[in-house]
């Protein structure tokens, strides 16, 4: 009899085990969040080391060249300069977008001489070197592993624009999160100085090598002359200050073939490109695009609102930077700072530090 009684009292009773489960449940509810914040913590830093990679890498090309890279090297007729896509819709010839032109100084030079080699049969470095017609033709060619933010949602190959059917008359063109500032307006903001970021679209037709006559589906057309290295913005033109001045930020790609946003190697806003138009992660206000999904997300997440650009050719469109980060973006200045930038920043400073000489330097808030 005593010892079914000690086997009784070593026992645990239903209620007992109900309740060691629930604190283990409180427990771990409790941990969750402290875990989950570690975690972004992590990823925030790691993208926070990307951005910086990619100023050095900058850095790295202006010493060679005496600049930064053209935003987007150039050489159609300038009535043709805000197309952002193909040469059937009359993007007909287009160097490589800085995306690109960085890639030996940041350990891809044998992705970039497959690229550089390419251009010597391109008319189109986009479409005919990283979309559809690359080495995969089924996924296009990948962008760095370094232009990928951990925070965001890695996209799947069905969600490169244009696959699986034609959008801008591109094919596959893989997404990545990483975007140049072209001003603190549209993609034209380069025209106008008080407007200006470091990234312009570069006139490349005087290039060294360049055809004396430029002719759509002309032979003469293809070539590595249309790199343009050498005609990207100088160091000294940037007076309000290269700690002042924003070279890059993120940007996060919607999953469909339809949104060129994240789109890594082309020419076009929102693709590898942003301006501070619009604050960080605007929760009102629309991107202008040349394809997107307009009000893809019900409010409140409504981050990825836009409107199809009527008018490319004018080249008013415009893309805010975008992140997976709670509360902000990561920005890395020209001088190879890094940041992040609160969504609640004043419109004015956002915008002031999208600009090389605007005659306003802005300071960013203390973090």
């Amino acid at each position: 009899m005593s010892r079914q009684i000690a086997r009784r009292q070593n026992a645990f009773t239903l209620v007992e085990l109900l309740v060691v489960i629930a604190i283990i449940g409180g427990l771990i509810a409790l941990l969750l969040p402290a875990l989950n914040a570690a975690r972004e913590a992590a990823r925030r830093s790691q993208c926070t080391s990307n951005l910086h990679q990619i100023a050095l890498a900058m850095q790295q090309h202006e010493e060679v060249f005496g600049c930064l890279p053209p935003g987007l090297p150039n050489c159609v007729d300038p009535a043709n300069f805000g197309i952002a896509g193909g040469v059937s819709e009359g993007a007909w010839c287009q160097g490589p977008a800085w995306t690109i032109s960085i890639m030996p100084y940041m350990e891809e030079r044998s992705t970039f001489d497959l690229i550089k080699t390419c251009m010597a049969t391109a008319y189109n470095v986009c479409e005919n070197c990283t979309s559809g017609t690359a080495p995969d033709p089924l996924k296009g060619l990948a962008p760095p592993p370094m232009y990928h933010c951990p925070s965001a949602e890695r996209l799947e190959t069905t969600a490169n624009l244009g696959a699986m059917g034609l959008t801008l008359g591109l094919t596959n063109v893989a997404k990545a999160n990483y975007v140049g500032n072209f001003g603190s307006e549209n993609y034209f903001s380069y025209r106008k100085p008080s407007e200006a970021g470091v990234f312009d679209i570069v006139d490349v037709r005087s290039a060294r090598g360049a055809p004396i006559e430029q002719m759509m589906n002309d032979p003469s057309m293809k070539g590595a002359w249309k790199m343009g290295s050498k005609l990207g913005v100088k160091f000294a033109s940037i007076s309000d200050g290269m700690s002042q001045t924003i070279l890059a930020s993120e940007i996060l790609g919607y999953p469909s073939k339809n949104d060129v946003r994240g789109a890594w190697s082309l020419g076009g806003m929102g693709g590898m490109s942003f301006t501070t138009q619009l604050p960080p992660n605007p929760m009102s206000g629309d991107d202008l695009l040349p394809s997107c999904e307009p009000f893809s997300m019900p409010p409140p997440d409504y981050q990825f609102n836009c409107t199809i650009d009527p008018t490319p050719l004018m080249g008013t469109s415009a893309a805010a930077a975008r992140s997976a980060h709670p509360g902000g973006v990561i920005a890395t200045m020209v001088d190879g700072s890094t940041h992040f930038v609160e969504e609640m920043i004043d419109p004015m400073v956002w915008k002031n530090l999208g600009t090389r000489k605007g005659g306003i330097p802005a300071e960013l808030p203390l973090e």
